[in-house]
C-alpha cells in the first residue's frame, strides 16, 4: 500500500470514528432508547463500541448517567395547532399536529400571501349545530 493511500484510509477512519462518536453521544442522551437499540441503529459491534467509550469521555459520562437512571427526560409543553386548533404534543420543533395541517397551512399561505389566524374546526362544527 502506498503512503498516500494509507494516509487517506487513516483520515477516512478518523472521520468515521468522529461521526460515530457524535451519533452515539446524541442517541445515548435519549432515555427512551435502550443501549442495544442505540448500537443496532448505529450498526456498531461490541469492539467498536468499547473503543469509542474508551476514546471519548462524554460517552463514558452518559453511560454512567444512564446506569444511575439520571438522564433527564425532556417533555415539551403541549401546543395548539395553528391550522386546526387541536392541542398536540410536539415532536422536535413541530409547529403542526399532522402533515395534513402543515400542507393546509402551506396552501393557505400561498393562496393569500400570508398565513391567517387559526380557526378551530370544532368551533365551526359547534356553530353549525347551534343553528
Amino acid at each position: 500500500m502506498t503512503t498516500a493511500a494509507s494516509t487517506d484510509r487513516a483520515s477516512t477512519e478518523s472521520v468515521d470514528t468522529t461521526v460515530d462518536a457524535q451519533a452515539l453521544t446524541l442517541l445515548l442522551r435519549s432515555p427512551a432508547l435502550s443501549l442495544s437499540q442505540v448500537l443496532e441503529l448505529l450498526d456498531l459491534g461490541d469492539h467498536e463500541f468499547r473503543r469509542l467509550v474508551a476514546e471519548h469521555p462524554p460517552i463514558q459520562h452518559l453511560l454512567e448517567l444512564r446506569s444511575r437512571g439520571e438522564l433527564e427526560r425532556r417533555v415539551e409543553p403541549e401546543r395548539r395547532c395553528p391550522t386546526c386548533g387541536e392541542r398536540f404534543q410536539p415532536y422536535g420543533g413541530a409547529r403542526y399536529c399532522s402533515d395534513t395541517c402543515a400542507r393546509a397551512a402551506a396552501i393557505r399561505g400561498r393562496s393569500s400571501g400570508r398565513e391567517r389566524p387559526p380557526e378551530r374546526l370544532l368551533d365551526k362544527v359547534e356553530t353549525k349545530s347551534r343553528r
